[in-house]
């Protein structure tokens, strides 16, 4: 990502996380009563679609509405997933840092009862989208300075892999019951 889209966007995600301060009431709901799940996805190995699809189809066996947003940098670099999922790619960011995508508006303003950010990495561009997600609670990677971007987190050590997290998110999520 170039300089001025990285700077733009850093400043988009700051302005997104004082709006949602404010305004946001996120309230963390039982797992039996979600309805729709959204997932955001960025990763570079075919071998994590199995845990990806084993996890799609718990949600779905479960009777939960799941949209997937798997975001590629390089438009021609992609790899191709079995199961259906929306793509975003960096030539849809302006070097303002707005993304130009429809997609995007909508899955930004969907409610998702839980929105799971599933990288390795840590994505200015999955920032902005938590940061300004309707989501009720949002699951990610534990890492200290992006607290303000998830209700759950889950530490992910180094030897760590993608299966792992998504294993732990889905035990926590399908754990929380309120009575």
């Amino acid at each position: 990502m170039n300089f001025l889209k990285e700077f733009f966007l850093k400043w988009k995600i700051k302005q997104a996380l004082v709006a949602q301060k404010g305004m946001s009431q996120r309230q963390t709901p039982n797992y039996d009563e979600a309805k729709s799940i959204g997932i955001l996805l960025y990763t570079q190995n075919i071998n994590m679609t199995k845990s990806i699809q084993k996890l799609l189809h718990t949600f779905e066996k479960d009777g939960k509405k799941v949209t997937v947003l798997a975001y590629f940098p390089d438009k021609e670099n992609h790899l191709e997933f079995n199961f259906q999922h929306f793509v975003l790619t960096e030539q849809e960011i302006t070097n303002w840092g707005e993304i130009k995508s429809e997609i995007v508006e909508t899955f930004i303003h969907q409610p998702f009862d839980y929105l799971y950010c599933i990288s390795k990495e840590s994505s200015l561009v999955f920032k902005y989208i938590l940061a300004k997600s309707k989501a009720k609670c949002r699951v990610g990677k534990y890492e200290k300075s992006e607290a303000a971007f998830f209700e759950l987190m889950i530490d992910l050590k180094t030897e760590q892999d993608i299966d792992f997290f998504v294993q732990q998110a889905l035990h926590y999520t399908q754990s929380i019951i309120y009575n």
